[in-house]
């Protein structure tokens, strides 16, 4: 009995030790999101940028509706090649789980019919026991009669690398994620064209193409402040990437791959983009490019012409054929009158870039309000305009005057008294009205020349 207590008590404490020696797990959340890149929005669980990996990792990736697990991989990327991860089990449409052995790599998350990864994190191993100091290679237990050793690698090692020569393929501009990409290598130099027309409400996806021991290190970042960047005279190129992160191989042996940063919230002016490599608690400052960010405006201030049948006429007392009778100071089925007014641009949100096209006719239509510029309180109007880019507007609407008006009598009546005798009274009335004005910044500028012009010629 004793003996059998025993191996009860072992077989127990066994059971315990395979529980608690379970290996890690990690669980990326995938939803769709059109807000995101690539339309995935990606939740971890368990899972950091950079993750140690020291026994076998079992990854679940659960897909919320309209994603279909069975179109999600893991890629493997490293220094031998990119390899996809083994399935443990049968892929569901909801669940699929993935087996990540112990390795020093970038782990890409793909999703079928997209070339770019929607999510990457970078792999590391914990340094080897007994591995000795940096060039030692010495040791046994390895097939070929040696032991490769971590070795720390300069960044400008890195930076020097060969990579093999290739046209990307960007991606067109995102209308809907309102989202620009451009390839770049790590120290800055782009590789494809700077977008054009970017404005401060669109992101910047930064592709970084570089060598495979550099990119986990990367960070693209905004730059608030500006500098010159000369050739590749880098302050602290020769700290080293840590041996933990990095094996150091041959240029023979060395792999390139790209990594995706997407930026946003861009100032309009002259925008700059920053990339450094981390070593430890060190930022390294590699390479920057800048691009020029167009504005948005709410809306457009404008100044012109309107035309209305709202007559507002001033009345007088003047002789006629010897007779004193009441006269209108002001003839005409029509009245122009000079208004300020403002165009808020509601298809775009209050955000518009005035030098992209809208999308359709439609988009180009937008409120306005305004007053009459020598009678504001009296003079108001509502409508709809109709811009050519912002600068010349065609209005249309309705006009509201506070006008005066005679009680009692009318023009042409005989009156004995004089003009402040009158019975004038003021009421508001409406009618339509339809006009042309100018983007104030332009009339403003015509102003100034003009009046520079008559300056100059007196």
């Amino acid at each position: 009995m004793r003996a059998l207590s025993i191996v009860t008590a072992l077989a127990i404490l066994t059971a315990a030790a395979g529980i608690a020696s379970a290996g890690p797990s990690w669980t990326f959340t995938l939803s769709p999101d059109a807000a995101a890149p690539k339309g995935v929005k990606v939740e971890r669980s368990g899972v950091s940028d950079t993750m140690e990996v020291k026994e076998p990792v079992e990854v679940t990736i659960t897909c919320k509706p309209t994603l279909d697990c069975k179109k999600v991989t893991l890629r493997v990327a490293t220094m031998d090649g990119d390899v996809p991860a083994p399935v443990k089990g049968s892929a569901a449409q909801d669940t699929v789980v993935f087996t990540v052995n112990p390795t020093t790599a970038t782990l890409h998350v793909m999703v079928a019919g997209q070339n770019e990864p929607i999510d990457s994190i970078s792999l590391t191993q914990p340094p080897a026991k007994g591995g000795g100091a940096t060039g030692d290679t010495s040791g046994a237990g390895t097939s070929g009669g040696g032991t490769k050793v971590l070795v720390p690698v300069p960044v400008r090692d890195l930076l020097a690398t060969a990579c093999p020569k290739q046209l990307p393929e960007v991606a067109p501009y995102d209308d809907a994620n309102n989202l620009a990409e451009v390839y770049v290598s790590a120290n800055g130099v782009p590789m494809t064209p700077i977008p054009q027309g970017f404005d401060e409400n669109d992101g910047l996806r930064v592709v970084v193409y570089a060598d495979i021991r550099l990119l986990p290190v990367l960070k693209v970042t905004r730059k608030s402040a500006f500098r010159d960047f000369i050739g590749t005279n880098i302050l602290g190129d020769s700290i080293p990437i840590p041996q933990d992160l990095m094996e150091r191989h041959s240029a023979a042996d060395a792999k390139c791959d790209t990594r995706v940063f997407v930026l946003r919230d861009f100032a309009a002016g002259r925008a700059v983009v920053q990339i450094t490599a981390a070593s430890g608690e060190t930022a390294i400052e590699i390479g920057e490019f800048d691009f020029s960010v167009r504005p948005l405006y709410s809306g457009m201030f404008s100044v012109g012409a309107v035309w209305t049948p709202l007559v507002d006429a001033n009345f007088d007392v003047a002789m006629r054929q010897g007779q004193s009778v009441i006269v209108a100071t002001e003839a005409g089925r029509r009245r122009m009158a000079y208004v300020f007014l403002y165009t808020p641009f509601l298809w775009d949100r209050l955000e518009r870039d005035i030098r992209k096209s809208r999308k359709g006719w439609h988009e180009y239509v937008n409120p306005s309000v305004g007053f009459v510029l020598d009678d504001p309180l009296n003079n108001v109007l509502v409508g709809a305009s109709v811009d050519f880019s912002a600068a010349l507007s065609v209005t249309a609407g309705a006009y509201f005057s506070h006008v005066k008006r005679l009680d009692g009598v009318a023009v042409g009546d005989a009156f004995d008294g004089t003009v402040d005798d009158l019975p004038v009274q003021r009421t508001w009335e409406r009618d339509w009205f339809f006009g042309v004005t100018v983007d104030l910044r332009a009339a403003t500028s015509v102003l100034r020349t003009v009046l520079g012009t008559a300056k100059s010629g007196t």
